[in-house]
């Protein structure tokens, strides 16, 4: 996302992403963004209109400033800022998030949270090699089961979205607000509410 993609002019904002998934067939896409949305956006507008409002490469930096301003450590020991910094490393941050990225930082951020039991851990002394070497075949079916129960993606979001919208405003809403150029999809997107269906045979038995 771009400032110069958002129309801020409007009760409500349309954000127009320069590259989407069916940007090809000449679709245009709209993102509507209502009061809350724009109150959490609004200060990352405040940059270029051509730069990208995200930028992993602040956040990494935001992050090092953080840490900096919590040493305790005298500057005359230990590491100073830029000291402990590798030379070539696998990774840099970037000037933005790709889905990709954000896919990679969601899997991180669960398996912290949730580290899988200490005989499918990778322990601090091995290389990842090693580590994958070590597990039995049962064993890695066992992580692969753990990774599934306590890791979310992206789509689960979207999924979530769609059947609150579609249970209160209705499936054609939900269609518009999720970009879908049929309300069929949106009804594979959605799962259908059975609350009131539940309720009704319950009544007549």
């Amino acid at each position: 996302m771009r400032p110069c993609d958002v129309d801020g002019e409007g009760k409500v904002w349309v954000y127009r992403p320069r590259e989407h998934k069916t940007a090809h067939h000449g679709h245009e896409r709209k993102i509507f963004i209502g009061p809350r949305g724009q109150r959490l956006l609004a200060p990352f507008l405040l940059r270029d209109p051509d730069a990208y409002s995200f930028a992993p490469a602040e956040a990494e930096a935001e992050r090092r400033k953080r840490l900096h301003e919590q040493r305790t450590t005298p500057m005359s020991c230990g590491n100073v800022p830029g000291s402990n910094v590798k030379d070539d490393p696998q990774r840099t941050a970037g000037d933005r998030y790709t889905t990709d990225a954000y896919r990679r930082a969601i899997t991180r951020a669960c398996d912290q949270a949730f580290p899988p039991p200490a005989p499918l851990a990778k322990r601090d002394d091995e290389t990842k090699a090693k580590w994958q070497r070590r597990l039995t075949e049962a064993q890695r079916s066992e992580l692969d089961a753990w990774r599934k129960a306590h890791r979310w993606h992206l789509h689960q979001l979207r999924h979530n979205a769609a059947t609150e919208l579609r249970k209160e405003f209705g499936i054609e809403a939900a269609r518009i607000i999720l970009g879908h150029r049929s309300a069929a999809i949106t009804e594979v997107y959605a799962e259908k509410d059975e609350n009131e269906a539940l309720e009704a045979i319950t009544r007549v038995g």
